[in-house]
C-alpha cells in the first residue's frame, strides 16, 4: 500500500465530504542522532481524513531550518492508518525538503516541498504560521476543506493555540494596514476556494485588534454566504479571517472550530 494513494484519497475526502479529525499533539519533537537527524528537528502531527479507514495519523519530522544548507534539510514522514480493512503497518518515508516562496493566493506564503528518496509522491505543505502546516496540491492551491488537512507543532497548544499564534504573527506583520484594506484581503481569501466566488455575500465584518496573554492579535470577524455546487445558497456562516491568507469558516462537523470562532468573535 502506497502512502501517496491514501494521502491523495485524504485530500479528496476533505474536498468532497468534509470528513475530518482534529489535529493531535503528543511529545515535543527532539533531535534523534541515531536516525541521522540534525540537532534541530521540528515535529508536526495531525490526523487526516481517509476514504477507507478512520483516519491517517501523520507525523512529519523536519530536520534543519529554512536557512540550512540543502543537504541538512531532511525529513521523515510516518503514516499510521486507523482501522483500515487491509490492516497495513506504519509507513515511513525519508527525503529532503525545500522552501518555496509564494502561492497563487498569497505572495508572502512559505511552502515546504517534501521530496522522498527514490519513488514516492512529492508533498506540499503551506506554512500557515509557526505552529501549523496545511497539505496543499502540487499547483500550490488549498483544498476546499483544507482545515482537515492540517498538522500542528508537536507539544504545542493544539488548534486554538495555533490560531492565537497566527493572530499574533498577523498583528506583527499587518497592524499598520488600513481597516478597508484588511477587509478587502479577508474577502479575497474567503472567495479563493469557493465554487462561485462572485456569489459571495458578506455581512457584519469587523476588524479586531485584541490581546490575549500579553500577545496582541489581529483578525477579521464576519459572516459569509455563497452558492454551492448546485447553484443554491448555503446560508450565512460565521468566519474568522487572519491577515496572510488563513480563514476559518463555521462547520457543523467541527465543533471545536465553531467554539473558537464564537470565542473570538462574540
Amino acid at each position: 500500500m502506497q502512502i501517496r494513494t491514501l494521502l491523495a484519497s485524504a485530500a479528496t475526502v476533505a474536498v468532497l465530504a468534509g470528513c475530518a479529525s482534529g489535529g493531535t499533539q503528543t511529545q515535543t519533537g527532539t533531535a534523534d542522532s541515531s536516525a541521522g537527524m540534525s540537532s534541530t528537528t521540528t515535529t508536526y502531527e495531525g490526523t487526516l481524513p481517509c476514504r477507507s479507514c478512520d483516519g491517517i495519523d501523520l507525523t512529519v519530522d523536519l530536520s534543519g531550518t529554512e536557512s540550512s544548507p540543502a543537504a541538512e534539510r531532511t525529513f521523515t514522514l510516518e503514516a499510521d492508518y486507523r482501522n483500515h480493512p487491509q490492516n497495513p503497518g506504519p509507513e515511513q518515508y525519508r527525503g529532503n525538503w525545500e522552501v518555496i516562496s509564494g502561492t497563487p493566493y498569497n505572495a508572502q506564503a512559505k511552502v515546504y516541498e517534501l521530496t522522498p528518496d527514490g519513488e514516492g509522491q512529492v508533498y506540499y505543505f503551506d506554512k500557515l504560521n509557526s505552529t501549523t502546516l496545511e497539505l496543499i496540491d502540487p499547483q500550490l492551491r488549498r483544498f476546499e476543506n483544507g482545515k482537515s488537512l492540517r498538522l500542528y507543532l508537536a507539544g504545542g497548544q493544539g488548534f486554538k493555540g495555533a490560531i492565537e499564534s497566527a493572530m499574533n504573527e498577523a498583528y506583527n506583520s499587518y497592524s499598520q494596514e488600513a481597516d478597508a484594506t484588511l477587509i478587502s484581503q479577508a474577502q479575497a481569501s474567503l472567495k479563493y476556494n469557493l465554487k462561485d466566488p462572485e456569489s459571495a455575500q458578506f455581512r457584519d465584518m469587523e476588524i479586531n485588534r485584541g490581546q490575549s496573554d500579553g500577545k496582541k492579535q489581529l483578525y477579521t470577524c464576519g459572516e459569509m454566504n455563497a452558492k454551492n455546487s448546485y447553484g443554491g445558497y448555503n446560508g450565512f456562516k460565521p468566519f474568522i479571517a487572519i491577515p496572510g491568507g488563513q480563514v476559518l469558516i463555521s462547520d457543523e462537523d467541527l465543533p471545536e472550530l465553531n467554539e473558537i470562532i464564537s470565542d473570538f468573535c462574540n
